[in-house]
């Protein structure tokens, strides 16, 4: 592959790509958030249909002698160049001694992923559910493509992971929760989806001898982005290569009272790129570099003593 495919400036650039990946959430039915203290109660309707990216809902009630009752739901969704989140939440929560309940849900939110080009990604989906006992079961459902089949459930473990293929057709992914209590005490609901891209990966290999805080997360459009994420004194410099070639750069200690480390650059240096700031950097892979197996690794110059980062092994297939 190095003969075939040298690493160059004429094969790898730099640009700040954008992401086209779209996450939508909508209420597939309607329903309610009710919070009650004796005989005086706060209805919450979530209507039907489209909501806003993130959003939250409440009902809350209260005696005004201590005891308050308080039902909410809250959801938000984000999408960056290399990862996109779905935070879906339903609490109920009774506090005091006079009669009381709150009850969220069951709700129903159809959450939708779409690209303009078809691309594959892989979803973990995760569930978070607890409460008092003697309240009724937390609900927390995920449907990937909403056929009826539910990937994460009651009966399921609490994580797993799928593999989509999402393009301009939309994938629509159903996901019910709910949370409800009676009388003192809670309950709480989440759901959690996160994709990343399914056609790269990036493993950590051998640590590094200095806490640096290197990062590499492929992204959606097959590029990759880089940076480190933690201040130290001296130059940064991330190194790419083809291939391995371990090359000892001497030894230091990451702490005051930390061991002495060995300082081992993993990666042949077929590529050095200044990192001036904190701010990722993104290395555009053409198409026609794949597949293509990859090595990259931060080394900082600190007082004449060159130290690494932890060392990774990047995949694009």
């Amino acid at each position: 592959m190095t003969n075939r495919l040298p690493l160059s400036l004429s094969l790898f650039a730099f640009a700040a790509a954008a992401h086209a990946q779209n996450i939508s959430i909508a209420a597939a039915s309607a329903s309610t958030l009710s919070a009650s203290v004796g005989t005086s109660q706060q209805v919450i309707p979530v209507a039907a249909g489209p909501l806003a990216a993130s959003g939250y809902g409440g009902a809350a009630e209260t005696d005004g002698a201590g005891t308050h009752a308080l039902a909410e739901l809250s959801w938000n969704s984000t999408v960056h160049p290399y990862s996109l989140d779905v935070y879906l939440d339903a609490s109920a929560w009774v506090t005091g001694t006079a009669p009381a309940q709150a009850d969220g849900g069951p709700h129903e939110l159809i959450v939708t992923l779409s690209s303009p080009t078809p691309m594959p990604i892989s979803l973990r989906l995760e569930r978070y559910v607890g409460g008092t006992a003697g309240n009724p079961l937390p609900v927390a459902r995920v449907d990937v493509n909403d056929d009826g089949a539910f990937e994460l459930d009651d009966l399921s473990p609490p994580a797993t992971d799928v593999f989509v293929l999402v393009g301009p057709t939309p994938v629509a992914i159903r996901c019910q929760l709910g949370a409800a209590v009676v009388g003192s005490g809670s309950v709480f609901s989440s759901l959690r989806l996160t994709g990343t891209p399914g056609n790269a990966t990036a493993f950590p290999m051998l640590s590094g001898c200095i806490e640096a805080g290197y990062v590499v997360s492929p992204r959606f459009d097959g590029n990759l982005d880089f940076w480190v994420n933690s201040q130290h004194p001296g130059i940064a410099v991330a190194v790419f290569g083809l291939a391995t070639q371990p090359l000892y750069l001497g030894s230091q200690a990451p702490g005051p009272f930390s061991p002495v480390l060995p300082c081992v650059l993993i990666p042949r240096p077929d590529l050095i790129v200044l990192l001036p700031s904190l701010a990722a950097e993104t290395l555009v892979v053409p198409p026609v570099a794949r597949p293509l197996m990859l090595y990259s690794q931060s080394v900082r110059l600190d007082s004449g003593v060159l130290a690494t980062s932890r060392a990774f092994q990047i995949y694009e297939y």
